[in-house]
C-alpha cells in the first residue's frame, strides 16, 4: 500500500515521467533527436551555427557576436563545406579572417589616438616655444595643426612593426589552411573524377580513367578549377564586405 502511494506521488510531482515503465523504455530507445526531414536538416548545420565546441574569437565589449556569425556563415557558404573535417578547417579560416580584421581595427585605433592628441600637443608646443595661444585659432594655427595631422596619418614605427608582423603571420596561416582544405576536397572528390578541380591532378592521371574505373574529367570541371590565391581573394572580398 505504501509502495503504491509512493509511486503515484512521484508521478504527480513529475508529470513528464511516464507512468508506464514499458512506455518509458520505448521512449528511451527512440532517443531525443529529430525524426522529420526538416528537423534533421536544421540539426545537421548546428556546428556551423554554434561553432566547434562553442568556441568564439569575439572579444566582449569590443566585438559583436552577430558580426562574427555572419562572417563565418558566409565563408562556410563560399567554401561549400561538407563533413566535419572541412568544417574544422573552414572554422579556422573564418577565425583567421576575423583576426585580420582585428589587426586593421588596431591600426585604425592607434592612428585615431594620434590624431586626437593633435590639439593638445599643438598647445603644448606653443607653450614650450613661448608663443601665445589665442581663444580662437588663426589661419596659421589651423595650417600648423593640419601639418601635424598629416604627419600622423601613419602609425608609429613600433605599431607598424607589430601590425605587419601579425598580418604576415595570419596571411600565411590563411594560405596554409586554404591549401589543406583544397587538398581535402581533392582527396574526397578524386574518386568521382573531380579532384582536378582543386589542384589534385595527380590523383586522376591522364590515361588511367579506364583502368581505374574512373570517368574522364569533364571539360566543365577544368573551367572551374580554382587555386589557393583565388580562394584567398574571394574570402578577402567577403571580409571587406562584412567590415
Amino acid at each position: 500500500m505504501v509502495e503504491e502511494e509512493t509511486t503515484r506521488g512521484s508521478a504527480e510531482e513529475n508529470p513528464s515521467r511516464p507512468s508506464d515503465p514499458a512506455q518509458g523504455e520505448q521512449k528511451a530507445k527512440r532517443g531525443g533527436g529529430p525524426r522529420t526531414a526538416a528537423g534533421k536538416e536544421r540539426v545537421r548545420r548546428n556546428p556551423i551555427k554554434h561553432g566547434v565546441l562553442a568556441q568564439t574569437p569575439v572579444i566582449p565589449l569590443v566585438e559583436q557576436e552577430g558580426d562574427w556569425l555572419r562572417l563565418r556563415e558566409r565563408i562556410f557558404a563560399y567554401l561549400e563545406v561538407e563533413g566535419g573535417m572541412e568544417e574544422a578547417l573552414a572554422d579556422r579560416i573564418a577565425g583567421i579572417v576575423w583576426r585580420l580584421h582585428r589587426v586593421v581595427r588596431y591600426e585604425t585605433e592607434a592612428i585615431s589616438r594620434q590624431l586626437a592628441e593633435v590639439p593638445r600637443d599643438w598647445r603644448a608646443a606653443r607653450r614650450v616655444s613661448k608663443r601665445p595661444v589665442g581663444e580662437a585659432p588663426t589661419a596659421a594655427d589651423v595650417a600648423e595643426m593640419d601639418a601635424m595631422i598629416m604627419a600622423r596619418l601613419l602609425p608609429a614605427e613600433e605599431t607598424m612593426d607589430k601590425v605587419m608582423r601579425y598580418e604576415t603571420k595570419f596571411h600565411r596561416f590563411l594560405l596554409q589552411t586554404l591549401h589543406q582544405l583544397m587538398l581535402l576536397k581533392g582527396l574526397r572528390r578524386s574518386s568521382y573524377g573531380h579532384g582536378r578541380e582543386h589542384g589534385m591532378s595527380d590523383l586522376n592521371p591522364t590515361g588511367l580513367a579506364g583502368r581505374a574505373g574512373r570517368q574522364p574529367l569533364p571539360a566543365r570541371a577544368l573551367e572551374r578549377r580554382a587555386s589557393v590565391g583565388e580562394l584567398a581573394a574571394g574570402i578577402t572580398e567577403i571580409g571587406e564586405a562584412d567590415g
